[in-house]
């Protein structure tokens, strides 16, 4: 229900190494930094949250770009299947794209929930190897353990997301294959849960054995270790989604690189400041995180 301004958005289209393409929203000011956002899942670059988030990287010196998933932002991909919570890959092609652009001498990341699966899955993953412009990261509301947070939805205080995820699911679908090559009322007596799901098109679609397996490799815990730039993780205590156990507490408490943050509210990307009503909490804290590491030099 939140108010914010639209950023005017630039669309590029890019091309990938398999024949598929990804749409990128630019919000460019001029500027000598950008930040890139990587939103939740089913959402898109008009959403609160992430116009929020844009126009405090505005005020702080920054453009920013926002990339769409696979089969998001408006337009259907070229490929047969769409996006799971482990492929990274694309957020790292996004990332080589904005470091070839020039001007900028400093790109930060920023990921909402699943996009905050990707954002420490592609840190993790490539270590060392990130560009030399990339400089630091802030990932709010991650589900870190994806089979504890899909127990969670199925709870019934969280009936109302669950079945808004299920139904973009289905339009999604839809939309790609055609009404007439598409069987709803399966869909709707077969798919009770993201687990199911999971188990009937994710693992078939990208080659997962099980479900088991799918959420073990796209479980960004295990790839913690391996990054190598300051990242601020945010995970709030009544988070609806993740419960009170989601902050992987022990996976962080020796890494050098994670700052692990547990406020007790903030809910889902909720982070509300009443007392600044232009700024969400979750803003400002990034945005301060940001100048905290430039300040530190320790990129």
């Amino acid at each position: 229900m939140r108010k914010v301004l639209h950023a005017p958005y630039m669309r590029e289209r890019l091309e990938l190494s398999d024949g598929d393409f990804l749409l990128l929203d630019w919000a460019r000011c001029g500027k000598k930094r950008l930040g890139i956002i990587s939103y939740g899942m089913e959402g898109d670059p008009g959403r609160p949250y992430v116009q929020g988030m844009v126009n405090a990287l505005h005020r702080s010196g920054y453009d920013s770009l926002v990339w769409n998933f696979r089969g998001c932002g408006g337009e259907t991909n070229r490929k047969p299947f769409f996006y799971h919570a482990g492929m990274y890959e694309d957020l790292a092609a996004v990332i080589e794209r904005a470091n070839q652009e020039e001007g900028y001498d400093e790109i930060v990341l920023i990921g909402f929930s699943l996009g905050g699966v990707f954002t420490l899955n592609y840190l993790g993953e490539t270590g060392e190897a990130v560009p030399e412009k990339l400089k630091s990261a802030v990932c709010f509301s991650v589900p870190c353990d994806l089979e504890a947070c899909e127990v969670q939805l199925r709870k019934s205080t969280n009936r109302v997301y669950l079945k808004r995820f299920l139904k973009a699911f289905e339009r999604r679908m839809t939309t790609k294959f055609g009404a007439e090559n598409w069987d709803t009322d399966a869909y709707k007596r077969e798919i009770k849960t993201l687990r199911d799901f999971d188990a009937k098109f994710t693992c078939r679609d990208f080659g997962f054995a099980d479900v088991n397996a799918y959420y073990a490799e796209a479980d960004c815990r295990r790839r913690l270790p391996g990054i190598r730039i300051p990242t601020l993780l945010v995970i709030a205590k009544n988070d609806p989604f993740l419960g009170r156990e989601g902050a992987p507490v022990d996976a962080v408490s020796e890494l050098e690189m994670v700052e692990l943050e547990n406020p007790d509210s903030g809910g889902h990307v909720g982070f509300m400041d009443r007392v600044q009503k232009r700024t969400y909490w979750s803003e400002a804290r990034a945005m301060r995180f940001f100048s905290d590491v430039r300040a530190r030099g320790l990129t």
